[in-house]
């Protein structure tokens, strides 16, 4: 069940930074951002998987808000590990490289709308 664990939390990681991104390539914004901000940017910009989170580990039958926030918090303190995000104080947060992911997502729009 550990493994699992793990794995969600690097899906819901990676989803998080994945929405961050989009949402600044998309407003052209570069931060630094809130909680708020970073959730926001994953429920707009990935609800696929935000909706297939499973219940956080030791429950059963969760709240869709409540599992939410438990992956958010788990993911979000994976990037935080991982050095993708870092708090700059005011309870924002900036986010590592932003300038080049958004390059590469651009890149990669563009390169999917040919």
């Amino acid at each position: 069940m550990r493994g699992d664990a793990e794995d969600w939390v690097s899906i819901a990681a990676n989803s998080i930074l994945s929405a961050i991104v989009a949402e600044a390539a998309i407003h052209d914004v570069s931060g630094p951002f809130t909680l708020d901000d970073l959730l926001r940017a994953w429920l707009e910009h990935d609800p696929a998987t935000v909706a297939r989170l499973p219940d956080p580990p030791g429950t059963s039958g969760a709240s869709v808000e409540k599992t939410r926030t438990y992956w958010f918090y788990e993911g979000c303190h994976a990037l935080e590990e991982g050095a993708w995000i870092a708090e700059v104080g005011g309870g924002k947060f900036a986010v590592a490289s932003l300038t080049s992911l958004v390059a590469r997502a651009r890149q990669e729009a563009s390169t999917h709308s040919e």
